[in-house]
């Protein structure tokens, strides 16, 4: 056990083995061991030597659980996209390609061939839709806003054949004959002041004249 946990930078490079204990990983619990491991030696060795090196130790196991839990959502996923490849969405292939990447690595036979599946797909997509394709939650965005638009527009626009519209427009079509009326009535006062004022100017003129003779 205390091989597992030497230091080999303690010694010069000529005397290190450059060895690493590992676990046969055919068996289903073999993931299991290191931190078991870890756990009995922090138990039964000395505090003050072991803490050192099972801090580093410990934060290594919790990472790879995290990456083993994230790499078994993604053969899930995976098993949910890949049988219907032929109906998927861009959006939708580059999620299997980033699952697939989780699942099986970056070389392996299994990503290979699933990435040649989601290339055989977007090229089909391309051929069918040349030109800027929108997806359908896009689409959906789209129709909802012009939705919205058609009703505001409805709403502010009230229709004329309503009994406040058509009353509205019978007391604007009154309201013109009466303004001509006033305006006729105003220019006809005006001539009236116009001859009043000629008048006394004539009578003037004649008082003038009877008082200069």
């Amino acid at each position: 056990m205390m091989a597992v946990y030497a230091d080999e930078n303690a010694v010069a490079n000529s005397n290190r083995a450059f060895h690493t204990v590992t676990v046969e990983q055919s068996l289903p619990w073999a993931g299991e061991i290191p931190e078991l491991r870890d756990e009995i030696a922090g138990e039964k060795m000395p505090a003050a030597l072991m803490t050192p090196v099972l801090e580093p130790r410990r934060v290594q196991h919790e990472q790879q659980r995290a990456a083993a839990a994230a790499k078994a959502i993604a053969i899930v996923r995976v098993a949910e996209l890949q049988p219907r490849i032929a109906q998927l969405t861009d959006r939708e292939l580059g999620e299997l390609e980033q699952a697939g990447r989780l699942a099986y690595g970056e070389y392996t036979t299994r990503a290979h061939d699933l990435r040649a599946k989601v290339r055989a797909r977007r090229n089909a997509l391309a051929a069918t839709t040349p030109h800027a394709r929108v997806d359908d939650d896009t689409a959906a965005t789209v129709e909802a806003s012009s939705t919205a638009r058609d009703h505001t527009e409805s709403a502010g626009d009230p229709d004329d054949t309503t009994p406040e519209a058509l009353t509205a427009g019978a007391e604007d079509h009154d309201d013109k004959p009466r303004a001509k009326v006033s305006g006729a009535t105003a220019e006809h006062e005006l001539d009236e002041d116009l001859d009043a004022d000629r008048a006394g100017d004539v009578d003037e003129d004649l008082g003038r004249d009877d008082i200069e003779g």
